[in-house]
């Protein structure tokens, strides 16, 4: 009985699969990537410095932040890190 139930939840799985795929293909197909520019302005952004050794900077030393991305017109388009 659960044998099953196993099989057609894989069989189920497999078919929303291969579904998916083709959606997706499909509407990739009938897309165009139009040329776009990303920028930054520096002011939205965060940067914080780990010193992994706790002796000051040096080697091993890691500075991570992020960054907010605009499109031309300054409207936020995603962010970087």
């Amino acid at each position: 009985m659960t044998r099953g139930r196993s099989k057609s939840a894989s069989t189920l799985l497999m078919t929303m699969t291969m579904f998916a795929g083709t959606t997706v293909g499909s509407l990739a197909a009938g897309m165009a990537c139009e040329p776009f520019e990303v920028v930054s302005d520096g002011g939205k952004r965060a940067v914080e410095f780990i010193d992994v050794n706790n002796d000051g900077p040096g080697v091993g030393d890691y500075r991570i932040g992020a960054r907010q991305l605009l499109n031309a017109d300054g409207d936020p388009v995603g962010e970087t890190h």
